[in-house]
C-alpha cells in the first residue's frame, strides 16, 4: 500500500478497507482482527481503530464484543443516504455528472404556515425566504426552500456560493449552527411537481429546523426530492 502524505493516514486505511469490503460476500464478511490489519497494512493499531471507528459510524462495519468486526458491502450500494450526507452537495456527488446549484432571489415575506407549525412563536414574523435548486447536468433533483427571521441578519443576503445552511447563516447572521431536527413526510404539491417535470403530485419532502449553539431555532427549511430521480434512504444500525 502506497501512502499519501497529504491525506490523513487513518482515512487512507479506511479507503483501503472500503475497497476490500466491496468485494466481500454475504456470510463471508468478517474482517481480519485489528492485530492482523495492523500487520498487513503496516500501520499502528490506533490508526486501524480510527479507520474502523469511521466505518462503524457510517454503518459499513458492525462491531460485536467477543465476535469481531463484520463488514456490510450492501451498505456501500445504498444511494442518497440522508442520514450520512446531510449536505446535498455531497449527497448528489457523481463522477460523471456536473452538479449545479441555483438560488432564487431573496424575498421578505411573513413566516409561512409550515414554518409557524414548527415554530409557533414566529407567527407574523418577517423572514427572508428563497429557494436553492440542485441540478445534476440539467435535471432538477432537489428544491430546498429556506426561511430565516429578518431579525437574525447582520447583513443583507446577496447571491453567493454559500450553498449550505450552516455556511449561509455563519456569513449573513453570524450564528454558529449546531444541529437540525428533521421530519419526513409526503404531501400534494402540484407546483413542485411542475418544476420537477413529473406527473406525480405527491412529493416526498423533508422539513428541517436548524438550531445554533445557544439552542435557538434560527432557520426553517423544506426540502423536496424529485420522485423520478431519487429515493432518499436512511440507515439505522441495530
Amino acid at each position: 500500500m502506497k501512502l499519501n502524505k497529504v491525506k490523513p493516514l487513518y482515512r487512507q486505511v479506511r479507503d483501503v478497507l472500503v475497497e476490500h469490503i466491496r468485494g466481500m460476500e454475504t456470510g463471508r464478511n468478517q474482517l481480519p482482527s485489528e492485530e492482523e490489519l495492523t500487520r498487513n497494512l503496516e500501520v499502528s493499531r490506533s490508526t486501524i481503530r480510527e479507520a474502523l471507528h469511521d466505518l462503524i459510524l457510517e454503518g459499513i462495519v458492525t462491531k460485536r464484543h467477543g465476535k469481531g468486526n463484520f463488514a456490510h458491502p450492501a451498505v456501500l450500494k445504498v444511494p442518497y443516504r440522508i442520514d450520512f450526507n446531510p449536505d446535498f452537495r455531497v449527497l448528489l456527488a457523481h463522477p460523471s455528472k456536473k452538479l449545479r446549484i441555483e438560488s432564487s432571489p431573496y424575498e421578505i415575506k411573513k413566516a409561512s404556515e409550515k414554518m409557524i407549525h414548527r415554530l409557533p412563536e414566529l407567527q407574523g414574523e418577517d423572514v427572508y425566504c428563497w429557494d436553492w435548486e440542485y441540478y445534476l447536468d440539467d435535471q432538477l433533483y432537489i428544491i430546498a426552500r429556506e426561511e430565516i427571521p429578518l431579525r437574525y441578519f447582520k447583513s443583507e443576503p446577496k447571491y453567493s456560493h454559500e450553498f449550505s445552511v450552516k455556511e449561509f447563516v455563519a456569513r449573513y447572521c453570524q450564528k454558529d449552527l449546531a444541529y437540525f431536527i428533521s421530519w419526513i413526510q409526503a404531501s400534494e404539491q402540484p407546483e413542485v411537481a411542475t418544476r420537477f417535470k413529473v406527473s406525480q403530485t405527491i412529493i416526498q419532502d423533508w422539513e428541517e429546523v436548524y438550531h445554533d449553539i445557544a439552542d435557538e431555532a434560527i432557520c426553517y427549511c423544506e426540502v423536496c426530492f424529485n420522485p423520478a430521480l431519487m429515493e432518499v434512504s436512511i440507515l439505522t444500525s441495530l
